[in-house]
């Protein structure tokens, strides 16, 4: 998904987890249920396609708002999700402007969608420079619509912001946190996590000063910073001065099938993806990597 100008949705496709070789497809321009363009206040910054490929639904971080859009003609299909009114930019609740939603992730069978803000609410904040974070649970009806029903509470690693999530099942679900400091550089995680035995969390009015058992429990499956950068050529390092040149701005991730041959047959293909920002001294890359859930 593209969130700049106008937004687009396109297909990528690949040869195989060990050899990518991408080849963008053809575009989607997304637009109103009459046609008419979004415009650049969408902002769109999460994906998660439905089940069968026909529709997808998409957070827009201004506003905020998720609308549902048909793939085809790339229209909206009926009206937005409702948002819990606290994750509405303040003054109407208490998100922050620019720093809404930023992750969501269908459950496989397309039962729950999770959905996550950026930044802590005004009234959580942070613990010693780790983000106190919800993640709303939607629940499916049978006529296809979402209704929020449980919220769960999230403790980022320090200094880190939540960038996506990914569900591997309707308990567990992978985060992608990332931080950018100006003459550091970037910090890149990912992180396992079990919502098993994290408490509903909706009618907490602070997660400040909240008990530690109210919080969903993570561990970390692996930091970007200490992955292996490959053969010199393999990764383009110009003008990347940072202590390991696959660091980017990692935005994306997605979770791919178990792998069925090979060196690593039985673990799961997972894709990663950065966006360079329009900045020239940054890269698009597409990551992939085969983790053991």
């Amino acid at each position: 998904m593209a969130d700049n100008d106008a937004t687009r949705i396109f297909p990528i496709g690949l040869r195989s987890p060990g050899d990518l070789a991408p080849r963008a497809q053809r575009a989607r321009t997304l637009r109103t249920a009459g046609g008419a363009s979004l415009g650049d206040w969408f902002d769109a910054e999460a994906i998660a396609v439905e089940k069968g490929g026909r529709t997808a639904l998409v957070a827009g971080e201004t506003g905020p708002s998720i609308r549902r859009f048909d793939l085809r003609t790339g229209r909206q299909k009926g009206d937005p999700l409702p948002l819990p009114k606290t994750f509405e930019i303040y003054p109407k609740g208490a998100a922050t402007a620019g720093r809404t939603i930023e992750s969501m992730t269908l459950s496989p069978g397309d039962r729950y969608l999770f959905v996550a803000l950026e930044t802590p609410l005004a009234a959580d904040g942070d613990e010693r420079g780790r983000s106190l974070l919800r993640i709303q649970r939607y629940e499916r009806h049978a006529d296809g619509g979402f209704e929020p029903d449980v919220q769960y509470a999230y403790r980022g690693d320090e200094g880190l912001g939540l960038a996506d999530l990914v569900a591997v099942s309707e308990t567990r679900l992978l985060a992608l946190e990332r931080q950018y400091v100006g003459g550091l550089g970037n910090a890149i995680h990912v992180k396992d996590l079990s919502l098993a035995d994290a408490q509903d969390v909706t009618d907490t009015k602070q997660l400040y000063g909240a008990p530690a058992d109210v919080y969903v429990t993570s561990r970390p499956l692996f930091d970007l910073a200490r992955c292996p950068a490959g053969s010199p050529g393999e990764v383009n390092a110009d003008g990347n001065t940072q202590s390991n040149p696959l660091l980017d701005n990692a935005e994306g991730m997605t979770l791919g099938d178990t792998i069925t041959t090979g060196r690593y047959k039985g673990r799961r293909h997972l894709l990663l993806v950065s966006d360079d920002n329009r900045n020239k001294e940054q890269t698009t890359r597409l990551y992939s990597f085969a983790v053991k859930l």
